[in-house]
């Protein structure tokens, strides 16, 4: 009987998840962020009340703003990625003689989520290695003041990178904008 009342409780928070996944927008880019930290807030919550029910440590499914960023953002394809691992979570423990609530093969949906979170970690990873290069450049106080628009345009588009193409595009567009050769941009981004 306690079995069956703590399933139903699950099924609640269950159906509350899959509700906050369907009404989340899609990335567009891996790099894609949020301000809605109210949504973060009430997953956190509902994973808090998950942990106390099941009696289980899920705090991996909690989500929160990536290294290098505000903390009122979060990657969009991070919460997508951990609410749906939380609801498939719950569904192999309590709801496996039901149908599953994706569609697809598991593993084809786990290679999507690990190469998803893959490319935004490298993604990530980038950027930060070029926001702390840039950093270093911009505190040398004898750099002209042409190189030190360049980096801060750079800095200025570094949230928006997809990859390291997209960021040799951006910074290439950005050089040719202020007519710098392609042997300063890369003496200042060493």
């Amino acid at each position: 009987m306690i079995e069956l009342k703590i399933t139903e409780e699950v099924r609640s928070y269950y159906s509350e998840l899959q509700g906050y996944l369907s009404q989340f927008p899609i990335a567009k880019s891996p790099s894609d962020v949020s301000d809605d930290f109210s949504m973060v807030e009430r997953l956190n919550g509902v994973i808090d009340k998950l942990q106390t029910l099941c009696n289980e440590d899920l705090s991996r499914f909690k989500v929160s703003s990536p290294p290098g960023y505000d903390s009122q953002y979060f990657l969009i394809s991070q919460y997508r990625t951990l609410v749906g691992g939380l609801i498939s979570r719950l569904h192999a423990k309590f709801f496996s003689n039901e149908p599953p609530p994706f569609s697809g093969m598991p593993s084809t949906v786990n290679h999507f989520s690990q190469s998803q979170t893959q490319n935004q970690s490298q993604n990530m990873q980038l950027v930060m290695e070029v926001t702390e290069i840039i950093t270093k450049s911009l505190a040398n106080t004898d750099i002209p003041q042409d190189e030190k628009t360049f980096l801060q345009k750079v800095k200025e588009i570094l949230p928006t990178i997809n990859g390291g193409l997209d960021l040799v595009q951006k910074v290439s567009a950005i050089a040719a904008q202020l007519g710098m050769s392609i042997e300063a941009v890369s003496r200042l981004l060493r």
